[in-house]
């Protein structure tokens, strides 16, 4: 199995590189069982950032019997846009008519965020003109050389980080592991579409045929051919520039966030919900 169970807790994990029954992991379990067991428990909910992470929270020792809600993140729209796309390019010397992949991480070298996965599906991708990549993160990703790369290490502005979202025609995630997947999101939000690994939270936010394609995990062929087909397919991508305001707006704002966790803190507290726009969205049957 993927952990062993230490009295119903998670003891020595690989996904955490634990080798230890009594590491820092279990110690926080206990802390978060002792913090549970208080009175006030009746009014306590847990809240999960994607479906994949809401299932696997119901699966804990410590939510059992206990309420499990799935609230989406939101994200700044007025920063993370479609707008101005063409000037995104001119500001980083992009040709028009350029194809641009991008690939950003908060460390491009960690395992699971699979850049080396990255590296063997761009190098199986066929080529019948340069393409420009794009990356962004700490650590260092190697790119073959066919390819134009240009690497801008950490970005800590959100504006900066959307003008290079907005500069690629396709955001690639290849994560191995992600709870929720925020650069994904980042990318739809600015009308770029995105090719990866269906894990985690990342199809609750990459809809194939209307935002990207996913494919299996860990397998770089397909994820090489989902790369050159969305590149090939200028009109999805067109309709996705035109659209995503609106989706994201409908399933990832700021203020469905806010609403849904209204809506949740009123029924704790057994009250009804203030007005009929603060009850919590059915987001998994929007998806």
């Amino acid at each position: 199995g993927l952990l062993r169970r230490v009295g119903g807790a998670c003891g020595c994990c690989r996904v955490m590189d634990s080798k230890r029954g009594g590491c820092y992991w279990l110690r926080m379990f206990r802390m978060k069982e002792r913090a549970d067991s208080r009175p006030s428990r009746g009014r306590l909910a847990f809240v999960a950032n994607s479906f994949w992470s809401g299932e696997k929270a119901r699966l804990s020792a410590l939510t059992k019997g206990r309420r499990v809600e799935v609230i989406h993140y939101g994200l700044d729209q007025t920063v993370y846009s479609s707008q101005k796309r063409r000037e995104a390019r001119q500001a980083l010397g992009i040709g028009a008519e350029e194809p641009v992949l991008f690939f950003a991480a908060h460390d491009l070298g960690l395992r699971h965020k699979g850049g080396d996965d990255l590296h063997q599906a761009l190098g199986a991708l066929s080529l019948r003109c340069p393409i420009r990549l794009l990356t962004m993160g700490a650590g260092h990703f190697k790119a073959s050389p066919q390819y134009r790369h240009t690497h801008f290490s950490r970005v800590e502005s959100d504006e900066l980080q959307a003008l290079l979202y907005r500069a690629a025609d396709v955001f690639i995630i290849p994560s191995l592991e992600e709870a929720f997947g925020q650069t994904a999101l980042e990318a739809v939000a600015c009308g770029t579409v995105v090719a990866g690994f269906n894990v985690g939270g990342i199809g609750d936010i990459v809809q194939t045929g209307l935002n990207g394609l996913l494919v299996e995990r860990g397998n770089t062929r397909a994820l090489s051919e989902a790369i050159a087909e969305l590149l090939r397919d200028n009109p999805l991508r067109s309709r996705w520039d035109i659209s995503c305001e609106a989706w994201v707006r409908d399933h990832f704002s700021y203020s469905k966030n806010a609403a849904a966790y209204v809506a949740l803190y009123d029924s704790l507290l057994n009250v009804e919900p203030r007005n009929g726009d603060l009850k919590r969205p059915d987001l998994q049957a929007s998806l």
